[in-house]
């Protein structure tokens, strides 16, 4: 084996995001310091988080044995930290200490909107009323790392008042990241709920959370080099074998209204290193790898981690176009090497549309209401739409109109008999609507309405 050799990699991009409630849509992407906190009470769940990403360019063509993420904390310890892919691309953007501002990618959005820009998927991180989560510790290709109080390395930092701490991190991370896999890689702490756990009192008394306990590290942008966050890695050569070509694949599950289907096939195998990933594609036309990088990619939070080599590997598809796509596929692996493309048709046929006709109103042969004297009487159901004020109808369209015929007969009121009928279940409740208009030109005053008794025909 090639000695591993040690690299130290800047952070490139960083920035502060929190999902406290009614700052979802703030950042911390230029601030010299930002906050790490997990906060979960009887009132929510809420994260300040720090999302990073560093240079990869050392890791051409080398494959990851270990890896830490050195941070410098001002004040106070971090207990344990979590650390996991972020499988989308983000905005650092230039908001600073937690403000605001258009294009930074924020807890709700991937780049938050101008005031009042109407909202496309470039905004969202996987789609509509998404957020951050759905592109980290919530989705199943996450890769996760965890280092626990025993893990970390804690020692004072050169500028004698701060904690310099070294933080072991799982080489699937660094590897996803460097592949380009990942955009870059989020760290979380478990602070919040170490001070949860000491603050509560007798019998479940709700913890509240307090700002003064959060725990800062210091960002990219503080001006002290030896103070800035960096990852640090111990890398071996990587193997020369490609990942094996993707072969029989298949297109099942098709579901037309959705526009869904799924791909099929059995896990190819990656050489001499593990399969991370496999990168898809769309295109009117097959896929090759000349044509690859003119295709449409799916992005990565969309595509499942990569199964046992020969196992079943089902891949969901969703969100296609109706007609005939063309998927092009291949696999990644973990120095970055890409296998060659596979591409397979797949056909969303347009679901029929049947079109329901719309059922006529019940109309009676008389074609106006009953009179009696200077009053006109009918009844109508519960559900028809009548305007109060000038006794106009909305039976069909958008538009109250005139309609005499159905105010002299329908479903319910036969003005030929001066009846009105009503059908239901045993113990339904039962309604209808009697409306009294002007036969002539007087005012209808005292008006009172009885009615005779209930009959059935049962």
């Amino acid at each position: 084996m090639p000695k591993a050799n040690t690299l130290i990699l800047p952070v490139t991009a960083d920035s502060g995001i929190t999902s406290v409630r009614g700052h979802e849509t703030e950042s911390n992407g230029t601030g010299p310091s930002t906050p790490l906190r997990q906060n979960q009470n009887w009132s929510g769940f809420d994260k300040k988080v720090y999302l990073f990403t560093f240079d990869t360019k050392p890791l051409k063509n080398r494959r990851v044995e270990k890896a830490w993420l050195h941070v410098t904390v001002p004040r106070g310890e971090l207990h344990a930290v979590g650390l996991c892919t972020i499988l989308s691309p983000w905005e650092e953007g230039a908001a600073h200490n937690f403000e605001n501002r258009p294009g930074a990618s924020s807890w709700r959005y991937r780049q938050t909107p101008k005031p009042h820009e109407p909202l496309t998927d470039e905004h969202w991180w996987a789609g509509p009323h998404s957020n951050l989560s759905d592109v980290a510790w919530s989705n199943l290709a996450l890769r996760y790392s965890h280092a626990g109080p025993g893990d970390i390395e804690s020692t004072p930092a050169e500028d004698g008042a701060s904690r310099h701490l070294r933080i072991p991190v799982n080489p699937d991370l660094i590897e996803a990241v460097a592949s380009g896999i990942a955009s870059g890689l989020l760290l979380t702490d478990d602070k919040g709920q170490v001070a949860e756990a000491k603050s509560l009192k007798g019998d479940a008394y709700p913890y509240r959370y307090n700002e003064a306990e959060d725990v800062w590290i210091y960002t990219r942008h503080i001006p002290v080099a030896e103070l800035q966050p960096y990852v640090e890695v111990r890398a071996g050569r990587a193997g020369r074998a490609l990942p094996g070509r993707i072969i029989r694949p298949r297109v099942i599950d098709v579901d037309s209204p959705a526009r869904r289907a799924a791909l099929i096939f059995p896990a190819p195998r990656a050489g001499s290193e593990p399969l991370i990933a496999y990168e898809l594609v769309t295109s009117n036309r097959p896929v090759t790898n000349a044509s690859w990088d003119s295709a449409t990619p799916i992005p990565q939070w969309a595509i499942v981690q990569p199964v046992a080599p020969n196992a079943e590997q089902q891949i969901p598809l969703f969100t296609l176009r109706y007609g005939t796509t063309y998927i092009g596929l291949r696999g990644v692996a973990a120095s970055g090497a890409r296998g060659p493309v596979t591409s397979v048709k797949a056909t969303i046929p347009k679901p029929r549309v049947t079109p329901l006709r719309l059922p006529k109103p019940k109309l009676s042969r008389r074609t106006k209401p009953l009179t009696v004297g200077d009053v006109t009487i009918s009844a109508v159901p519960d559900l028809a739409k009548v305007d109060p004020v000038n006794g106009l109808l909305l039976l069909e369209g958008d538009a109250y109109r005139k309609h005499d015929a159905y105010l002299a007969g329908n479903s319910i009121w036969n003005a030929g008999q001066r009846t009105i009928s009503l059908s239901g279940a045993a113990n339904e409740v039962l309604a209808f609507q009697v409306i009294l208009g002007r036969a002539g030109r007087k005012r209808l005053t005292n008006c009172r309405v009885t009615l005779s008794d209930l009959a059935s025909s049962s």
